[in-house]
């Protein structure tokens, strides 16, 4: 097929304004960002409750917290790598929802 020259003309973005990004887009990023600051805040309430004891002891809360995380993050990575990141999903809810049924009340 030949190009006959005639092409669809694009829209020019005014300067100073971005073009709208879309709604699900926008949706699924404002849940990461509450879902972050929802995953922060027992870090940061820690170490607020441990800083009335005073320095040393907040450093040492905020290091118990810390390391097992990096840890277990490391490790689920390999594993997620190995396994496949729905049946490591999978495999996540359900020892939370163990965990979460098998508190005491």
């Amino acid at each position: 097929m030949r190009n006959t020259g005639t092409t669809t003309p694009v829209r020019p973005v005014p300067p100073g304004r971005r073009p709208a990004l879309p709604r699900p887009y926008l949706l699924w990023l404002a849940g990461t960002r509450a879902s972050l600051a929802g995953d922060a805040a027992p870090t940061f309430a820690l170490g607020w409750a441990a800083s009335a004891h005073g320095g040393r002891t907040a450093a040492l809360v905020l290091t118990a917290v810390t390391v097992p995380r990096t840890v277990l993050l490391l490790l689920g990575g390999a594993v997620g790598d190995r396994v496949g990141a729905r049946r490591m999903m999978i495999a996540g809810d359900a020892v939370m929802l163990a965990a979460a049924l098998g508190r005491p009340a």
